[in-house]
């Protein structure tokens, strides 16, 4: 059977039309035909994932610069061999134990010592975590002595969505929260009893606590013929599509809003769910160190516009995840999926429509509220660039061409840039028509001043 869907699947694959890159709001995503009995669900697709290439922990790191012989530390910058850096160019910044070893060996080595104990200590701190959440596990649960660190860190994920549901419940009475305790209920212990391991690239799909289907690639289009099947008000759950542990999302709490926000980069995107001809447009903050797009509970009711009133019409439920901000961790929240796009100044897309998955927040937005986040989906869409003129634009274009065309050229050699206190008050608007100019969220409108041109017409709803 997985041959014949394969190939099946491969013809369809070619047969069905690409959505062009520029157009129409009004255009639809491209689906494969799918038919829910002929997909391969009991089949496992893990043996089809090529194991990830694990480079070997160097002995001894080759140096390019001269050996220190003398017995005090090499401290004075000034007197550093040629060469001579701090950066472990052969090891993953995630390699706990290579690095505690090769910062002994810095250490030992006597040039600029102190800087390798700090690292020692913090890798040190690192590995005596992860060793505290194995413990914690595998007191609770001895089954899990010999598990990997990827499921113990998605074990440790889960259980504190676990935890943040149940209080939800408590304090709320949610039936949502119920019907996803079941699903993660039921992942816990299948991950425990090593039913199910932890594959990067592979998802599974869950429903009122009940397995769906064995691991397999995500696929937008299986997604939806699924979840259109087994989505019973929310209970519905894909495990696997985030990492093990919380994602990053690191302007995702402001401190401060109200003064912070002003100095982000504000945008505006097109907003739709799967299959439907309403699309709403939404202020964000181009967040670069964002994972995921994330919006707001109540955005959902606009985005889904005239269809917000019927009972049958929910959006897809992907599942929920926790998120690491720079203030540590932030509650679980659901993932749904959604379409989206960029429009131009004429209305017209300039990328297609792409599914993405969002994140969604409680409660509404507002002016002085956190902003939304738009994740990664300029940067894995469009060409996109800054320059160094105090301006503080983000550009985005469909082609190189178009994205150097339109920067400004700045003679940084004899007119380097003096880097304000606060934000200047001259903001010259941006022409091209070949880019989304997005304006500046932070920059207050003064007299004399003008403010880059962007996506005229109503904030929401589908173009005339």
């Amino acid at each position: 059977m997985p041959e014949r869907y394969s190939l099946r699947r491969s013809t369809r694959v070619q047969k069905v039309k690409k959505q062009p890159l520029k157009g129409s709001p009004k255009d639809q995503i491209a689906r494969i035909p799918i038919l829910l009995e002929e997909l391969d669900l009991d089949v496992s697709h893990a043996h089809k994932i090529r194991a990830p290439e694990i480079r070997p922990v160097l002995s001894h790191k080759k140096r390019s610069w001269k050996k220190w012989t003398k017995e005090e530390p090499l401290t004075d910058p000034e007197k550093l061999p040629r060469g001579w850096h701090m950066n472990e160019d052969d090891l993953a910044i995630d390699d706990i134990d290579g690095q505690i070893k090769r910062c002994h060996e810095r250490i030992a080595e006597n040039i600029m010592p102190d800087i390798f104990r700090q690292r020692l200590k913090e890798y040190t701190l690192a590995k005596d975590e992860n060793k505290q959440m194995r413990l914690a596990e595998t007191e609770k649960h001895p089954r899990s002595t010999d598990l990997s660190f990827d499921v113990i860190q998605r074990l440790h994920t889960l259980e504190s969505i676990k935890t943040d549901l149940e209080e939800s419940r408590k304090k709320s009475k949610s039936s949502d929260a119920s019907r996803q305790l079941l699903n993660i209920n039921a992942i816990l212990e299948a991950y425990r009893s090593k039913k199910l391991d932890w594959n990067d690239g592979l998802v599974t799909y869950w429903a009122k606590g009940v397995q769906i289907c064995q691991p397999r690639n995500f696929d937008w289009d299986e997604f939806e013929i699924i979840n259109s099947k087994y989505n019973h008000k929310g209970a519905f759950w894909t495990e696997g599509l985030d990492g093990p542990g919380p994602e990053p999302s690191y302007a995702s709490l402001t401190a401060q809003p109200s003064q912070y926000q002003r100095k982000l980069t504000g945008l505006r995107l097109a907003l739709r769910l799967p299959n439907t001809a309403w699309f709403a447009e939404l202020d964000f903050v181009h967040d670069t160190g964002c994972s995921m797009m994330g919006i707001y509970k109540n955005d959902i009711a606009t985005i889904m516009g005239p269809y917000s009133q019927l009972e049958t019409n929910h959006p897809p439920v992907i599942g929920k995840a926790r998120s690491r901000s720079s203030n540590g961790d932030i509650r679980a929240r659901d993932i749904i999926e959604v379409e989206v796009t960029i429009l131009d100044r004429n209305r017209r897309r300039m990328t297609a429509w792409s599914r993405i998955p969002c994140a969604i927040s409680e409660g509404s937005w507002t002016p002085n509220a956190v902003p939304r986040l738009d994740g990664p989906i300029l940067r894995d869409t469009l060409y996109t660039a800054t320059a160094p003129d105090l301006q503080r634009f983000v550009y985005f274009a469909n082609t190189a061409h178009d994205i150097q065309d339109v920067l400004p050229n700045v003679d940084l050699e004899n007119n380097p840039p003096t880097i304000p206190t606060s934000y200047m008050s001259t903001v010259k608007a941006i022409k091209s028509p070949r880019i989304a100019s997005p304006t500046p969220s932070h920059v207050a409108k003064q007299p004399g001043m003008m403010l880059p041109k962007i996506m005229p017409g109503p904030a929401s709803g589908a173009p005339p």
